[in-house]
């Protein structure tokens, strides 16, 4: 899992240009609660990779025996790096996440597990032309280099690196980056008015 310490300022900042910084951090905690609580529901062994540092508090996930900080110049290099670090400790196959994800459920990440099982790769597409999820059997360092990361161009440039291996796809699902993307998710939607009294 790849995380951010809710710091005000600090987190959803696209968001934020729509709804301020305070309620944009309120946004990201209930992502970080909903992910966390998720997490906790399912048997895998997790690794928590924070920004920049771990924080004095880690992420309260029963299964998280690994709170490490995140390292590399940009994402494409921080995620190569907990992908080498989790090998490099035996785990395999690996899924890696983030916290944007209202629509996360246990299922989804069941469902990359297993596909891992007959393919080399699992991607989770996001409607934003990212992914939500990763998940790999082995080292494989191209899918981290010359990508154009936070734009609508990862997953297309993402699959084209992936032409010789199978890969496996999990339902498209819709980070929450933007207002648009909150407010197209209803139940979170519906939270944010009435927790700040924004419903007339």
């Amino acid at each position: 899992m790849f995380a951010k310490p809710p710091v005000l300022g600090t987190v959803k900042t696209r968001l934020a240009v729509a709804i301020g910084n305070e309620q944009a951090l309120w946004v990201y905690e209930q992502l970080l609660a909903k992910t966390v609580s998720i997490l906790c529901e399912l048997p895998y062994e997790v690794a928590v990779f924070y920004h920049q540092q771990v924080p004095l508090q880690p992420l309260p996930i029963t299964q998280a025996t690994h709170h490490l900080p995140q390292y590399g110049e940009n994402l494409g290099a921080r995620m190569h790096n907990a992908f080498q670090w989790g090998f490099d400790h035996g785990y395999g196959p690996i899924c890696v996440l983030g916290t944007d994800l209202w629509s996360l459920t246990p299922t989804l990440i069941h469902t990359a597990f297993k596909s891992l099982q007959k393919k080399d790769v699992v991607i989770g597409p996001a409607s934003d032309g990212g992914y939500y999820l990763l998940g790999l059997n082995k080292p494989n360092a191209k899918l981290f280099e010359n990508i154009s990361w936070s734009t609508d161009q990862v997953l297309t440039q993402t699959q084209a690196l992936l032409e010789s291996e199978s890969v496996g796809l999990l339902p498209i699902h819709t980070d929450i980056d933007t207002f648009e993307d909150l407010q197209n998710n209803g139940i979170l939607y519906r939270n944010y008015l009435t927790h700040f009294n924004l419903i007339s």
